[in-house]
């Protein structure tokens, strides 16, 4: 590969886990073995952490989101590397809600929502089996 299959500075990528989810990071400025950096929030770096694209990669496809909105990737870039060390929290600080930070929004995570939806609707056909029998 070279730099031009490489997504630019400040874009948001992504890799794809247990079904529908998604493992969302930021494309750096940075490059280490002829690949860009991201930063990106994780159990498994503890936090956000700037890591290697072969390790945010882990062996699966890397695609490209859109962007949340525009803004300046220096700007982008400055939030991320400002997040460096913030714990990784499932509910209310992951991957989704780094990247909404970095883009200027408020946290957020529509994988939270779906999942939590998700187990709501789980425990009500739960409920309504046991009440049945």
């Amino acid at each position: 590969m070279n730099r031009l299959t490489y997504p630019e500075p400040g874009s948001v990528v992504y890799v794809c886990f247990a079904g529908p989810f998604r493992h969302k990071g930021v494309v750096t400025d940075r490059w280490v073995n002829g690949k860009p950096t991201v930063i990106a929030n994780a159990i498994k770096t503890k936090g956000v952490k700037e890591i290697t694209w072969d390790q945010f990669e882990d062996a699966r496809q890397v695609f490209l989101d859109n962007k949340p909105a525009e803004v300046d990737a220096h700007v982008v870039l400055w939030r991320a590397r400002r997040l460096i060390g913030q714990a990784y929290i499932p509910l209310t600080f992951n991957c989704e809600h780094f990247v909404e930070v970095c883009y200027g929004k408020k946290p957020n995570s529509a994988q939270v929502v779906l999942a939590l939806a998700g187990a709501l609707a789980l425990v009500g056909l739960l409920a309504m089996a046991a009440s049945e029998n």
